[in-house]
């Protein structure tokens, strides 16, 4: 039986899509590995998968290498994205396809979702004149960090598979704070490094609470769509 695997980098991103199964009457189970829960945050439903990779492309290479899918299988990598080409805003929601996926195409631009092109990079676009010069270099629509690895195996695999994005941060818009210089080597906040930077920066604590606010709505926008492609 085929399955849809929707894959996120942070829970953060996958919360409001949780949700909306659940609300749908769908029963999620916790995924489990010989008695022991999979390492990542992994649910099964009817019909599919919601998996967490990990910020970044080696947690997106590391899952994908460790998940069992086959060819009748649809694999979705999903989540945030910052925006590149200034025609985006924030809560856009983007997406690009395998060719031979019309039904899906379908059912995403009935959703208001629009076709559009990633740029998979190792780091975040932090500010505007980062997001411009990447625009100017590969004139892609959005940029994010997880998709182009999680696609590369999928085609490897003969499996199809989509990315869908919302546009968290729009081409003009810097971020709050550089995540870039709170993250381990793992790819994950350092809180520690977070609260000594809010500290010395206390002005920055309602900006970032704005940005979280919406984030929130991002990504129940972004859930909204998702809820169209789980049905048959």
């Amino acid at each position: 039986m085929s399955q849809k695997v929707f894959i996120f980098a942070v829970i953060h991103e996958a919360k409001p899509f949780l949700r909306g199964l659940r609300q749908s009457g769908q029963r999620l189970e916790t995924l489990w590995h010989q008695n022991i829960p999979i390492l990542d945050p992994a649910w099964s439903f009817q019909g599919g998968q919601v998996r967490v990779s990990g910020m970044g492309q080696k947690h997106a290479s590391e899952l994908m290498e460790g998940l069992l899918c086959h060819s009748s299988d649809v694999v979705y990598t999903c989540g945030f994205a910052g925006g590149l080409n200034p025609k985006w805003a924030t809560g856009d929601v983007l997406y690009h396809a395998d060719p031979e996926m019309e039904d899906v195409e379908y059912r995403l631009r009935r959703s208001g979702a629009s076709p559009a092109h990633f740029a998979c990079e190792s780091r975040v676009a932090t500010n505007r004149d980062e997001k411009a010069s990447l625009f100017h270099q590969n004139q892609q629509d959005a940029v994010e960090m997880e998709s182009g690895v999680v696609r590369e195996v999928c085609r490897r695999r003969g499996i199809r598979s989509a990315t869908v994005r919302v546009i968290s941060d729009a081409a003009h818009e810097d971020l709050p704070l550089d995540f870039n210089s709170l993250m381990t080597p793992d790819m994950r906040i350092d809180g520690i490094r977070l609260a000594l930077r809010l500290m010395g920066k206390p002005g920055k604590i309602a900006e970032l609470i704005r940005f979280q606010s919406r984030l929130k709505l991002a990504a129940k926008r972004l859930a909204d769509v998702l809820m169209t492609l789980t049905s048959p």
